[in-house]
């Protein structure tokens, strides 16, 4: 068979029902994703490639992904089901106190560190989780 002439980075393509196609030993994508459609015939896959950056924003947020669902099955998911042991507050509040405490060291540092960033990029997703605004995120995209 023909070697299949893959896409360019950031395009999307259809790749027909096959059980037989190859790369070319020239084509060096950063990624390629490919998707089996669950579609009525023509059943096929697509092949979607990404360019340098966008390997790495992906990367980026698979990374805080893990990094945040480690914290919170370690801590018992405090930030959103917080004890009240002292603080009386709601957790939304408390994640917002969270946030200022972080941003609080980033402004008082010289440089930011990259556990403040982390950190407060998990209480920004742990906020639009508790806000539940996690589906309408996809409906700011231009």
């Amino acid at each position: 068979m023909e070697p299949f002439d893959l896409i360019g980075p950031g395009e999307k393509g259809f790749l027909p029902n096959t059980a037989d196609f190859t790369i070319p030993e020239d084509y060096n994508p950063q990624v390629i994703k490919i998707n089996v459609k669950a579609t009525p015939p023509p059943y096929g896959i697509t092949v979607t490639t990404f360019t340098a950056d966008e390997l790495a924003i992906i990367e980026a947020c698979d990374a805080i992904k893990e990094f945040l669902l480690a914290k919170n099955k370690n801590y018992g998911n405090s930030a959103l089901e917080p004890q009240r042991i002292f603080s009386k507050a709601h957790s939304n509040e408390q994640i917002l106190i969270r946030m200022d405490d972080k941003l609080s060291r980033i402004k008082n540092s010289s440089e930011p560190k990259m556990n403040d960033i982390v950190d407060l990029t998990g209480y920004l997703i742990l906020y639009i989780v508790k806000k539940e605004w996690t589906s309408e995120i996809k409906e700011m995209i231009d």
